[in-house]
């Protein structure tokens, strides 16, 4: 077995609850499961993290030891999770865009405007030009042309 993350917060868990009961109320899961996961981490390690009796729960001396390094890891891999999910939460970065003059001019201009609007992170390169653009050599990110006539099939998809 290796060492699983939901065992080593599952300890904690437990500890920072004040008992079984207690943690298994506060995070939605069974009493049997977190006892489960505690022994398990316990027989992995081979020593003995906590003293438990139906009224009392302790550490040992390496139970504290283990409950202040993995707290202090599990607290960094929460503020990494949350560091990403903030990144991602809402758009950002640039945006490159091309279209043609008018219709940038005439229809773009207001949905660009409520989008930067929405999301103020991002920043905008927009291209307005009436000629033909080689959308993966400039980085273009959207782009809208329109024509009577079929080309030679140019799309671009970024990924």
């Amino acid at each position: 077995m290796t060492q699983d993350l939901a065992h080593i917060r599952s300890f904690v868990q437990v500890f920072d609850s004040d008992g079984f009961s207690a943690a298994a109320r506060q995070h939605g899961c069974s009493k049997a499961l977190l006892s489960k996961y505690v022994i398990d981490l316990e027989d992995y390690l081979g020593v003995r993290l906590m003293n438990r009796t139906t009224r009392k729960l302790s550490l040992t001396e390496a139970g504290e030891g283990y409950y202040r390094e993995a707290s202090a890891l599990l607290q960094q891999l929460d503020d990494l999770d949350a560091t990403i999910t903030d990144q991602t939460a809402e758009p950002r970065s640039l945006l490159r865009v091309s279209a043609p003059c008018n219709f940038g001019e005439d229809t773009l201009a207001l949905a660009i405007f409520e989008y930067l609007c929405k999301y103020p992170k991002v920043t905008l390169d927009m291209r307005l030009e009436d000629r033909y653009v080689d959308l993966v050599d400039k980085g273009i990110d959207a782009s809208g042309f329109f024509s009577d006539r079929p080309q030679d099939c140019q799309h671009a998809c970024h990924c």
